[in-house]
């Protein structure tokens, strides 16, 4: 997500440092102005999830982190 987008979007949600790297199909390594925690609702699942804030780009990716985010496991009573 734009920076631009993210302060008008969620402007009481505060913007956390972060040393993630993107690193697109294009190969340039994009590096986040920030991170912040964003409530997802998918799949009739709700999960709180990291939203990584780029000062300059175009549409909001979703990629492993939310598209392929498992819950995690439990453990089936035997």
């Amino acid at each position: 997500m734009m920076q631009h987008d993210a302060k008008t979007l969620f402007p009481k949600k505060p913007l956390m440092p972060t040393t993630m790297k993107l690193k697109p199909y294009s190969r340039k390594v994009i590096v986040p102005a920030g991170v912040m925690k964003c409530k997802v609702n998918m799949n009739k699942q709700t999960q709180i999830l990291d939203m990584y804030v780029v000062e300059k780009g175009s549409k909001p990716l979703f990629g492993d982190l939310i598209v392929g985010h498992k819950p995690p496991r439990t453990k089936t009573p035997q």
